[in-house]
């Protein structure tokens, strides 16, 4: 389960802290206020690429900001991700512990109760 979201300059987010109390969230709001890059914010948070699949991490960082970040804290721990504006290089804290991009997606994997999944997932004959 989400316990907190925070985004630091994501898309048209500058500043948002969300605490979730129960196991439903509701995103509510008008046009061009963010309830769509929240969501995204999430996604690439655990993902690393947005919903629409695409991991061009310089779409993420809003003009004139030197970074985008979004931390998600689960039940199992807290996962934050970081684009630096000057070259674009991702760091994905998992658990006060620095990951490269791909190392991070098995250990988010984990977090999320997921890793049999994948594992399984990619033992499918083609």
């Amino acid at each position: 389960m989400i316990k907190s979201i925070e985004i630091k300059a994501f898309r048209n987010i500058k500043d948002k802290v969300y605490k979730c109390d129960k196991n439903i969230i509701t995103i509510m709001g008008n046009n061009t206020v963010g309830k769509t890059n929240t969501l995204n914010a999430i996604y690439w948070c655990l993902t690393g690429c947005d919903l629409e699949g695409s991991i061009d991490n310089s779409l993420n960082i809003p003009y004139g900001e030197k970074e985008a970040s979004v931390k998600v804290v689960l039940d199992s721990g807290t996962i934050t991700r970081t684009v630096n504006s000057d070259d674009f290089k991702v760091v994905v804290n998992i658990n006060g512990e620095d990951y490269g991009s791909k190392t991070a997606e098995s250990k988010i994997d984990e977090l999320l109760g997921i890793s049999e999944l994948a594992k399984k997932d990619t033992e499918r004959p083609v």
